[in-house]
């Protein structure tokens, strides 16, 4: 099966080494005391919460676009 389909399987190999560098990367700054407060923006359909606020919201559209 690897034979048959081995552009598959090499591309799947590379990908693990990129995330196995990225978890031995977090794993690092961990153990040397690195710390962070991550920030994500969730973007959730309108319900008819803006109809109900008087058309007011948080973010724009450019503010969206620019995260």
């Amino acid at each position: 099966m690897k034979k048959q389909y081995c552009q598959i399987c090499q591309s799947l190999k590379e990908r693990k080494e990129v995330v196995d560098r990225q978890v031995e990367n977090a794993l690092l700054k961990k153990s040397l005391g690195f710390d962070y407060d991550e920030v994500t923006k969730e973007r959730i359909m309108d319900t008819g919460q803006k109809v109900r606020h008087g058309g007011q919201q948080e973010l724009t559209e450019e503010d969206w676009e620019g995260v």
